[in-house]
Formats: structure tokens, sequence, C-alpha cells
């Protein structure tokens, strides 16, 4: 009778043995190892070509407020990135751990932004695996440490796909505009960015009964639009420089 009336075990954890046990621990490891590889001597290395022209940009910023070669133009390449870059300088000193540290935030951020677009489609197991992996990742690894915008990039795709996600396809349609500045702040960061524009127009393609009115329809595509062309048109611009830069000595 007692058997009977006894509290029934959860699902799943008569599945949970040592094989489990063994598995889980190999993950966290491999995840101290991915956080081991980041950080270790991680403003020791000296700067690389790409790292020492987005460097110097930072401190004409620091100089002047302008990422401005004397004499020979401007070196714009992310600039939300290059501005972040001079924020760290003048906090920690010009110095490659204070270059390379806004990469390394937008890098480890953007592991759980990954868990936490994986799943929204996924088990608890899959987006782990997909956050683990990108802990390891001898690619991911390296961009943390490097002082440009291609992490920072990374985040803010991901975050772009999330915000669409959530508002074009979830229940915080109200919030429909967020991915629009999103990604402003995408090709701010680089100038690929641009890429996502198509994205923004999928409601008026998928979603037509999240639109009451035509009107409501065509003020969202003619938002739509606008900050498209916001990105197309800084293509326009010569974010290399114009003129020459000064070169790596």
């Amino acid at each position: 009778m007692s058997a009977i009336s006894s509290k029934p075990m959860k699902p799943g954890l008569q599945a949970f043995g040592p094989v489990w046990v063994l598995l889980t621990l190999l993950l966290l490891a491999a995840g101290a190892l991915g956080l081991y590889a980041r950080f270790d001597g991680f403003g020791a290395r000296q700067l690389a070509i790409d790292e020492y022209y987005t460097a110097r940009s930072v401190q004409f910023i620091l100089e002047s407020g302008l990422p401005a070669y004397k004499g020979e133009g401007y070196y714009l390449r992310g600039p939300i990135v290059q501005y972040l870059m001079a924020a760290s300088a003048w906090l920690f000193g010009a110095t490659e751990f204070a270059y390379r540290l806004p990469a390394l935030i937008f890098n480890l951020l953007s592991i759980p932004l990954a868990y936490i677009y994986v799943r929204r489609h996924a088990g608890v197991a899959v987006a782990a695996a997909v956050a683990l992996a990108l802990l390891v990742s001898s690619w991911h690894v390296e961009f943390a440490r490097f002082a440009r915008m291609y992490a920072p990039f990374q985040f803010m795709t991901l975050l772009f796909l999330l915000t669409v996600d959530v508002t074009y396809f979830g229940d915080k349609w109200r919030w429909r505009d967020l991915p629009h500045a999103v990604y402003v702040l995408a090709f701010l960061t680089h100038e690929l960015g641009v890429l996502l524009a198509p994205i923004l127009f999928l409601p008026l393609l998928l979603n037509g009964e999240r639109f009451p009115s035509w009107r409501n329809r065509v003020v969202f595509g003619a938002v739509s639009l606008g900050v498209s062309f916001l990105g197309y048109a800084s293509l326009q611009l010569d974010l290399r420089g114009s003129g020459g830069v000064e070169r790596f000595p």
C-alpha cells in the first residue's frame, strides 16, 4: 500500500547515471578550457596590422574626438566599436588589453545570447551544446582576442535574429521596431550588417495578420525601407579611409 501511494519519481531522473555525470564533467571542462584560452596572456600579444589601424584611429579619437589620420582622412571601420575601444583605452590606458577588451566582452556575451536563441527552438541539451561549442571553438577564441569589430558584429547579428524571432514571430509584436534599432547598430558595427536588411520586411510577407489596416502596413514598410536606405548609404562612404592611411611602421 505504501509503495502505491509513494510519490512517483520525476521523468528523466532515472536516466541520470554515471554516463551523464561523466559527459557533464567533460563539457564543463571544455568550457573552462575555452575561458582559459581567451584570458591566458590576453594583453601580452603585440597588435596585428589590422589591430594597429584600429588602435591608431582610437588614439586619434582620444586626441580630437574623431578617427582622423593626420592629413590623410578618416578611418571608419565599425565606429561603435572604435568609440567603445576609446572608452576602454581612456579607462585602462592605451594598452593591448584595453584595445581588445570590448571584443572579449562582446565575444563572451554572444555565448549566452546564442543559448537563448537556440533554446527558443530546441531543448536545453541542444542549446547548451551550441554554447559550449562556441566556448571551445578556436575561431571564436581567436576573435575574442582580436581588437577589431568581428566579435561585436557577431553579437549584434545574434541580437538582431533574436529580436526578430521574439517580435515578428513571437508574442512581443508591440516591440516590432526593436529589430530596426538593432539593425542600425549592426551596420554601424560592421558594414556587412546591411545584409540583414531584407529580414526587416518579413512581416509584410509572412505576418499580414499583424497589421490591422493598410496604414499600419505602409508605416511599417516605410520604416523598414528608411533604415535599409541608411545602411545602403553608409556603404557609399569610404569606410576604409579617405586618401591614404598611416602605414604600419
